[in-house]
C-alpha cells in the first residue's frame, strides 16, 4: 500500500518521537571540529545536529543548514561516522550554487584502549580513519584521513587530544591537530573551549579558537552553542554554531 507525502511524514514524526524517547544520555561532542576517544555502543545510533549556523570571512558569507554526524556503532568498540555540511551563500553570484553539500566524509573509528570515557582507569585512545568524499557543489575530489585520538577526565577538565594525517580532496598532504577543554563533567551545564591547527602544501595553515557551552537539557538531550574564530592565509573567519545531539538503541547488543 502506498501512502501520501502526510503518511510519510506522520511515519517520520512518530520515528522522531520513539527515538527521543528511546535515547541515551547524549554525549555531546558538538560542537567542535576534533572528536573524542569514544564510539557509540554496540547496535546504537548517535545523531550531532547543527540545524542551522553562520560562517562569514572575507571571500563568502554562508548559511550552514545543516551541519551532522551521523555515529553508528556496527559492533562492540566499533563505529561507522558519516558527515557534511549543508551550504547556502548569501552573497549570490551570477553561476553559482544556491546551494551545497560540503565538508562530506566516512569514517571508521576504533576505541584501541578503554579508559575515563568507559568508566574504566587511564586515558581513552582511539583510532579514525577513512575517506574525505567530494561534497554536492562544493569539495570536489576524494581524499583521506587517518586520526589518532587520546582523552583524560579529572574531577574539574576533560581533555580530548586529536593527531589527524590526511591527503586532501586535492591530493595534497596536509595535517590536523585540535585539543578540546571541557569543564567539570557532573555539571550540567558546562563551558567549552577548543583549539585547532591545520595545514596543507599549498592551501597554508591556519589556526582557529572555539569557545561556547554544553548543556544537558533533559537526560536525552544536550544543546550546545560555541562562536568559532579563524585566522587564515586571506584573513579572519567567524563562525557561530548551535545544536543538538542525541541517540537511540537501533537493535540489541
Amino acid at each position: 500500500m502506498r501512502c501520501g507525502w502526510r503518511g510519510h511524514a506522520a511515519v517520520w514524526m512518530l520515528g522522531a518521537a520513539v527515538g527521543l524517547l528511546t535515547a541515551r544520555p547524549a554525549a555531546a561532542y558538538r560542537p567542535f571540529d576534533s572528536t573524542d576517544a569514544d564510539v557509540a555502543g554496540h547496535g546504537e545510533f548517535e545523531l550531532e545536529l547543527g540545524p542551522i549556523g553562520y560562517f562569514t570571512s572575507q571571500a563568502e558569507r554562508l548559511l550552514i543548514a545543516p551541519a551532522f554526524v551521523g555515529n553508528l556503532g556496527v559492533w562492540p568498540g566499533w563505529e561507522l561516522v558519516l558527515e557534511g555540511r549543508g551550504q547556502a551563500p548569501l552573497d549570490h553570484t551570477v553561476g553559482g550554487a544556491r546551494v551545497a553539500l560540503g565538508d562530506t566524509a566516512f569514517f571508521a573509528k576504533h576505541v584501541l584502549r578503554d579508559g575515563v570515557l568507559q568508566d574504566k582507569p587511564g586515558l581513552s585512545v582511539a583510532v579514525e580513519f577513512g575517506p574525505l568524499l567530494p561534497g554536492l557543489g562544493a569539495d570536489p575530489g576524494v581524499g583521506a584521513q587517518a586520526n589518532f585520538i587520546a582523552s583524560e577526565r579529572w574531577s574539574a577538565l576533560t581533555v580530548h587530544l586529536d593527531l589527524a594525517g590526511r591527503l586532501t580532496r586535492a591530493g595534497e598532504p596536509g595535517w590536523f591537530s585540535g585539543v578540546i577543554l571541557e569543564g567539570p563533567a557532573a555539571w550540567s551545564a558546562r563551558p567549552v573551549a577548543e583549539l585547532t591547527f591545520e595545514q596543507a602544501r599549498h592551501d597554508g595553515a591556519y589556526l582557529a579558537a572555539l569557545l561556547g557551552g554544553q548543556w544537558q537539557v533533559a537526560e536525552r538531550v544536550t544543546l550546545d552553542a560555541a562562536v568559532r574564530t579563524a585566522q587564515t592565509a586571506v584573513g579572519q573567519a567567524l563562525e557561530v554554531r548551535a545544536g543538538l545531539t542525541w541517540g537511540w538503541q537501533l537493535w540489541a547488543e
